[in-house]
């Protein structure tokens, strides 16, 4: 339907204008965002019958369908424009209805006042949370609107609307189209004012019929040409695409195969642009190489002169060929500049569009980043807190970490410790047997020696045992002075903590003040759903009065048709009336016709008779006729009744549409409202779990202290082992430290060969670095001088490509030249035959001079004759065809010939045979050199 139809037959709406600005926004922010958005429309449309309407046909349709896939394209991420009809099914709603709410919720008693709480079971309402999770989300993110519609007037004029704001999106918009539309409408100029009477008889719609199938069947064919449209577009838009992929590659294998790799991957027009230049170089370069000799300019003249008519039809197809190249060329070139001018239009929209979208995007970003900012100085001073806490927790426990690694050292060296003690104790008995089985043998000199060496072994092992021990309480000191250190670490912690639960006693009173905001918000939504919920209720009420209003209408055209039943009846008596009244004419005439032929007892009975009925009809006819005016006046006061009822009608209408606004401002500001209490519950959820955090870093930093204290208490116990296990060492293992000694000096032997082994292997390593800086420095001249052959093999390859093309250019000219040969061989071979028969002419004629000779007398008569005239008879040319310079070169020979007999004529034979001779052979001569 036209824009103008549209505007003609239904006028627009009063709401319909602010929707439309809602709409466009809606998809102007969504597309900003770059998600797809889809139309669903839903339910039946309203047509009414009267311009102030009292009634309306309507189109039945539940909804569901379009509430269910509206609730599928957001759970795809789709941003969704769900046009509805009023009261139909919702969106997450269209499941529970108002029934089951009332028997599944139960209010319990709130801790705040104003505030209503309830509970629900979910055996009751199974998936009532997460649609309504689903919802919320759809709410907060702004994927989700509804606009509600009741008559086809406000359908239509939405519809419209709708898609001029998805308009701009292109491909990234859908309709979804699910709504029951109704066919048969009235338009305005046929609709009447106020409600159609019935005194004219039942209502005439079979003016309407003919337009509603014809609007269906437009419609239908409209949307089978538009689809079969569009699936030819799409079909030879394909086919068009397959084809320049196939030209475009056979041009590009055509460009590869001869050497223009170059140009294979730039535009057509470009490829077209260089091609026509090496075209018209090529063209100057075969008129420079192939200038036409003298000779053969002459020999053109001649021919033009012998042959006229075919040297001027070769010209004309010369220049027509010319021609056809010049406007080859001339198209070529305007198809570059067609294709450079579609590339600057191309360029200047894709310019256009990439500057609206980024203007769109440069206003979106702005909205984003403000929206960015407030939310960050609103988290800057919380985060800040929460992250200095963090790090001291982990460095507190990274510490902690430290000294647990360190208890783990000191047990380990303790073990170690342990085993050596247990090894020395072992050796300790081994030397003592030895000791016991060495005194008793015989040598003394040998046990003086073991003594004194004992006993030297024995010092040093009490001077080593000395420094081990000043070694381990200076390591003593060391720890003692670390855990200090912790211990005033962890005061300091501790008094970091206490200013974080400040911090935290803060933020709590913060958002205890963000609860009572919250609060006072949810008391206005409280006010505004009362107020919703007051106007709800005028509205019911109002349609129950409606309601009310259209039952009385109903029996008020009950009543109609019952009056109609009622004249109906009256016109049938009437007629029956007019039908007797005609019968008494009848029978008076008949008794005046009675009267005059007798006047006898049955006739006076028969006329008593018939006058007794005519006064029965009489009364009955004005009983009837009391009946009708009876009837008028009733149905006069059912008319004022009417008037009446339409004026109430009117009335709540006006009513109607002002809570209808009302309502659709207070659910937008409601909607509002729930999207700042969402906000405001986002960030007491962050600050609660901000608040969680601390508390939990708290019991963190307690446990901690607990465990630093446990391990204080385990260091001074491993002291005190530490100390016990010194002095035992001290007191058994004195004799055991020449082997270790001994160990020792192994060891420092060992340690000597792998320093000499590290120095040797360093040498081997400072070689091959050497050798491998040589190979770099082999490989850099390598990579230089492949880099200098592959620049030469470049220059070589387009030295080739020359030489190729120059070849190529040749081989065209020697084609031409060879051609040209084979037709100057031919000419030869025709100028050789014909030298040959004028040889043997010259033959006749020297015969001829010799009997001239002798026949001196007849000179006179031979003179006058003219030469050619001579030639022609006795020397006759045969048909045989061959070139113009042929003839031309026998004519001069012979008048040659002639003029040398002319001047000797008193010569010998002799001669004139030697001159005949030389004379062929000059002729011979003559001709191959013009050839050549």
């Amino acid at each position: 339907m036209a824009e103008v139809d549209l505007a003609a037959e239904f006028p627009q709406p009063a709401g319909v204008a602010r929707w439309a600005e809602v709409m466009a926004r809606f998809a102007a922010r969504l597309g900003a965002q770059g998600r797809r958005v889809v139309l669903v429309t839903s339910g039946g449309t309203k047509v009414p019958l009267e311009a102030r309407p009292v009634r309306f046909l309507d189109n039945f349709s539940s909804g569901r369908r379009g509430a269910t896939s509206a609730e599928a394209f957001l759970a795809a991420g789709y941003g969704v424009l769900f046009l509805c009809r009023a009261r139909s099914a919702f969106p997450f709603a269209h499941r529970f209805p108002p029934q089951t709410w009332l028997s599944a919720l139960r209010p319990t008693d709130s801790a705040h006042s104003g505030l209503l709480c309830l509970e629900a079971e979910e055996k009751a309402l199974p998936g009532f949370a997460a649609a309504l999770r689903s919802y919320q989300e759809a709410a907060v993110a702004g994927t989700f609107l509804a606009v509600e519609f009741t008559t086809l007037a406000d359908y239509l004029h939405l519809l419209q609307a709708a898609a001029l704001a998805l308009s701009p999106l292109g491909s990234s918009a859908m309709f979804y189209l699910a709504a029951a539309v109704s066919d048969f409408y009235v338009p305005v100029s046929e609709m009447p004012e106020h409600k159609i009477q019935s005194s004219g008889g039942p209502l005439q719609v079979e003016n309407y019929a003919n337009r509603v199938c014809n609007l269906t069947e437009k419609r239908e064919k409209f949307s089978h040409g538009y689809e079969k449209k569009n699936e030819q577009l799409r079909h030879e838009f394909k086919v068009l695409q397959l084809k320049q992929e196939a030209q475009l590659k056979e041009v590009e294998e055509m460009l590869y195969q001869e050497g223009l790799s170059e140009i294979a991957m730039s535009s057509p027009s470009e490829q077209i642009a260089y091609l026509l230049v090496e075209r018209s170089t090529l063209l100057r370069k075969l008129e420079l190489m192939d200038p036409e000799p003298e000779s053969q300019r002459c020999m053109s003249s001649k021919l033009q002169k012998e042959f006229p008519q075919s040297y001027s039809k070769d010209l004309e197809t010369d220049k027509t060929s010319q021609n056809s190249l010049e406007s080859d060329v001339e198209q070529a070139a305007k198809t570059g500049m067609a294709h450079e001018e579609i590339r600057r239009l191309t360029d200047e929209v894709k310019e256009k569009e990439q500057s609206k979208l980024d203007s769109a995007l440069q206003m979106a970003q702005l909205e984003i980043e403000k929206l960015k900012e407030n939310l960050i100085k609103l988290k800057e001073n919380d985060s800040v807190d929460l992250q200095k806490a963090k790090e001291h927790n982990q460095r507190l426990n990274e510490e902690i970490l430290a000294l647990r690694n360190r208890v783990r050292s000191l047990d380990s060296e303790k073990k170690m410790l342990e085993e050596e003690v247990e090894r020395l104790k072992g050796e300790i008995h081994e030397s003592q047997e030895n000791e016991q089985v060495g005194n008793h043998s015989p040598g003394k000199i040998v046990g003086t020696q073991q003594k004194v060496q004992y006993s030297s072994s024995g010092e040093k092992l009490k001077y080593q045992q000395q420094d081990e021990l000043q070694q381990l309480r200076q390591n003593l000191h060391r720890l003692q002075n670390l855990c200090n250190s912790a211990e005033k670490e962890l005061r300091y912690e501790r008094g970091k903590n206490l200013d974080l639960k400040q911090h935290n006693s803060l933020l709590q009173e913060e958002s205890i003040k963000i609860k009572i905001e919250l609060k006072q918000a949810q008391q206005k939504l409280l006010d505004s759903a009362k107020m919703c919920s007051s106007l709800t209720a005028e509205w019911t009420h109002c349609q129950q009065k409606i309601k009310e209003l259209e039952l009385e209408i109903l029996k008020q055209a009950q009543s109609i048709k019952s009056q109609n039943n009622l004249q109906e009846k009256l016109a049938q008596e009437k007629s029956k009336v007019a039908d007797a009244e005609e019968k008494i004419l009848d029978l008076k005439q008949k008794l005046e016709h009675a009267q005059k032929v007798c006047l006898t007892d049955t006739c006076i009975l028969g006329k008593k008779q018939l006058e007794e009925k005519i006064k029965e009809a009489m009364e009955n006819e004005a009983k009837v006729k009391q009946q009708y005016q009876e009837e008028q006046q009733k149905r006069k006061l059912l008319d004022q009744n009417i008037n009446e009822l339409q004026r109430q009608v009117r009335i709540l209408q006006d009513k109607e549409n002002r809570l209808e606004v009302t309502s659709s401002q207070q659910q937008f500001r409601i909607q509002q409202q729930e999207t700042l209490l969402k906000q405001l519950e986002n960030e007491k959820r962050k600050s609660d779990e901000h608040l969680k955090s601390n508390r939990e870093l708290s019991e963190k930093l307690s446990g901690l202290q607990q465990e630093k204290e446990a391990l204080c208490e385990e260091y001074g116990q491993f002291l005190k082992q530490l100390d016990v296990h010194v002095r035992n060492y001290n007191e058994k293992h004195q004799h055991q430290k020449t082997k270790l000694r001994r160990v020792k000096d192994r060891l420092v032997h060992e340690v000597h060969l792998r320093d000499e082994r590290i120095k040797q292997l360093e040498n081997d390593i400072g070689a091959l670095q050497q050798q491998m800086e040589k190979e770099k420095a082999f490989q850099d001249q390598i990579t230089t001088q492949n880099d200098i052959l592959l620049l030469e093999k470049r220059k070589l390859l387009e030295q080739l490509t020359e030489q190729e093309e120059l070849i190529h250019g040749n081989k065209s000219i020697i084609s031409s030249v060879q051609s040209r040969v084979l037709f100057l061989d031919k000419e030869n071979k025709q100028l050789q035959e014909n030298s040959l028969r004028l040889t043997q002419q010259v033959g006749l004629l020297e015969r001829i001079i010799r009997s001239m000779q002798i026949r001196r007398g007849e000179e006179t008569t031979i003179s006058e004759i003219p030469e050619f005239e001579v030639l022609n008879k006795i020397v006759p040319l045969p048909n045989s065809s061959f070139s113009g310079t042929g003839l031309v070169e026998s004519v001069g020979s012979l008048q040659e010939i002639e003029e040398h007999k002319s001047q000797e004529a008193m010569a010998k034979p002799k001669s004139a045979e030697s001159l005949s001779c030389s004379q062929s052979s000059e002729v011979g001569y003559i001709n191959v050199a013009s050839l050549k």
